[in-house]
């Protein structure tokens, strides 16, 4: 599904559900006019390494998080595992490392050149981004 900036900014007013940190290995990303996985563009990679080489790497600014759709009730259950209701999720000033069961994805709006970038520039230990999650069960 693509969403103009005015979609965007309704989303993040009505259907926000929290931030949270999330592995690498576990974001996919999807092209959002052929709804496929999308491509790397290796001159973007570049770039943007460049940029977090002299400027590092803003990902903690909520301007550079990563949006995702999921449904609450697939949000919960990954909650769950943290012992975090969706409640004091959404109100979490600090955005937990959520743990993902084997093989689960999340599936994100954009981002992909910034994760490929910072794969290279981060520790291994220290190989995750910020996704902020929205309801993907109600239309905006």
């Amino acid at each position: 599904m693509h969403h103009d900036r005015e979609d965007i900014l309704q989303l993040s007013q009505t259907h926000f559900l929290g931030n949270a940190k999330i592995r690498f290995h576990r974001l996919t990303f999807r092209n959002s006019t052929l709804n496929s996985r999308r491509t790397v563009d290796e001159n973007n990679v570049t770039r943007l390494r460049g940029v977090f080489e002299r400027e590092g790497c803003q990902r903690l600014y909520p301007e550079y998080r990563i949006k995702a759709l999921i449904s609450p009730s697939t949000l919960a259950d990954i909650l769950q595992q943290v012992s975090l209701t969706a409640l004091k999720f959404a109100s979490l000033s600090e955005p937990p490392l959520l743990p993902l069961s084997e093989g689960f994805q999340i599936t994100c709006e954009g981002g992909l050149h910034r994760v490929e970038a910072a794969k290279s520039f981060f520790d291994v230990l220290d190989q995750w981004w910020i996704v902020s999650f929205y309801d993907n069960s109600r239309s905006p």
